[in-house]
Parts: C-alpha cells; sequence; structure tokens
C-alpha cells in the first residue's frame, strides 16, 4: 500500500492547507534528482528523467510522463526517432517547446 508521499499534493493559496490530489492513469512512481516543469501551451506539468528505488545501476530514468492539469490524468509519451537517454541530476528548462537538458548523471555513471 503506498504511503501519502506517494500522492500528489496542493497547497491552495487560499486555505493554506495541504490537500491530496487524485490522479486518474500511471504517473512516473517515486522519483528523485528528475526534473518536473510547467508548460502553459497545454497546462500541463512534464516530469523526465531522475531515479527510482532500486539498483543504482538500473534506477536512472529515461521516460517522460505529463499530467494534464485540467483533468489531473497521467500520460506517458512515447517519443520517436534518437532514443531519449537516461539521465539524472540535470539542469533542464523548457524553451519554446522543446525540452533542453544538459549535464547529469546518465546510466553508467558517465
Amino acid at each position: 500500500m503506498p504511503d501519502e508521499s506517494d500522492f500528489p499534493m496542493k497547497f491552495p493559496r487560499n486555505s493554506f492547507i495541504w490537500k491530496k490530489v487524485t490522479t486518474e492513469g500511471n504517473g512516473p512512481g517515486k522519483l528523485y534528482s528528475h526534473c518536473m516543469h510547467f508548460y502553459q501551451p497545454i497546462n500541463s506539468i512534464l516530469i523526465y528523467g531522475g531515479k527510482s528505488d532500486g539498483n543504482i545501476s538500473t534506477s536512472i530514468q529515461s521516460t517522460i510522463h505529463i499530467i494534464r492539469m485540467d483533468n489531473l490524468n497521467w500520460i506517458t509519451v512515447e517519443t520517436h526517432g534518437h532514443k531519449i537517454p537516461k539521465r539524472a541530476s540535470f539542469a533542464s528548462t523548457i524553451a519554446g517547446s522543446q525540452l533542453i537538458v544538459f549535464g547529469g548523471v546518465k546510466e553508467n555513471f558517465n
């Protein structure tokens, strides 16, 4: 059974009380050293990379998850073309419609 830290939370500015948010779909699970950006054009939060619990050599992620803020539905993004590298502890930003990632640690600590 997931503990309370597994669930997204919100902090409404008018009440200043943390509240659990119920979402639909499969989210990224427990992560750390990932990026999370709000992307205004589609009213969504994008999460990429990071580390999950488990073996450090296999726990670095390359998936992109999006949660739509209008319906709180998780989407796992299918990418095409060049394979997205597994990466954690990096710097990132969204510029226009592009996620730009720099540095960090790759799967074999390169």
